[in-house]
């Protein structure tokens, strides 16, 4: 992955703790398949700085309830790249295609995804410093691809750290873009999506309620 330097540092701290990612998705899980690991770069965001070993969890039922170390693909990173509690809607343009009008409106042209948020986080995502964690890909296989997840059974320790001290610069870097609501447009633009599209992710969205 390019790296913004104005943002984006790697270093050689050491770890202590444990975290894992908090998902709330639409997709259904797939069985595991074969993938092309040859290109893929795995991912783990956090905002815990201090992180040795990953160790897994025990899983919601959609997943079995089976435990696993949790990673993103890259090319799905831009999703978690806000703070881990806020509520949000991220839409793939390059999976939707521009065929909804109400989606227009935004004016997204050119971006490869779209993430909206509440106004209210706008404070906490500006003083938000994210970790990003990678992995090596050698435990790891597809849980859904569509999705990005992957998912190790071992414990995994990461093979370096980024820091991002600026979501919205990295969303940004990413041709991601970051739009801000109210809440009643926000209830809007999560019953649309639902109604029109097949592939989105809705995170955290207890937190909204």
């Amino acid at each position: 992955m390019p790296r913004n330097t104005n943002n984006r540092k790697t270093d050689g701290a050491g770890f202590v703790q444990e975290s894992k990612i908090h998902i709330l998705l639409r997709f259904v899980p797939s069985r595991m398949t074969k993938f092309s690991m040859s290109s893929l770069r795995l991912f783990h965001i956090s905002e815990e700085g201090d992180i040795q070993k990953f160790h897994p969890r025990k899983s919601k039922e959609q997943w079995g309830y089976h435990k696993y170390v949790w990673a993103i693909d890259e090319g799905k990173i831009h999703n978690y790249l806000l703070p881990r509690d806020c509520p949000r809607i991220c839409i793939d343009l390059e999976r939707t295609g521009d065929q909804l009008n109400w989606l227009k409106t935004f004016s997204i042209e050119n971006h490869k995804a779209v993430i909206f948020i509440c106004y209210e986080w706008c404070e906490k995502i500006q003083a938000c410093t994210l970790f990003q964690y990678e992995f090596g890909k050698r435990n790891f296989e597809p849980i859904d691809k569509v999705a990005g997840y992957f998912v190790s059974r071992m414990v995994e320790t990461p093979i370096q750290r980024f820091v991002i001290r600026n979501c919205e610069q990295e969303l940004s870097r990413l041709n991601v873009k970051l739009i801000q609501l109210d809440r009643i447009k926000m209830l809007d633009i999560k019953e649309k999506v639902v109604k029109d599209l097949e592939s989105f992710s809705i995170i955290k969205w207890e937190n909204f309620e």
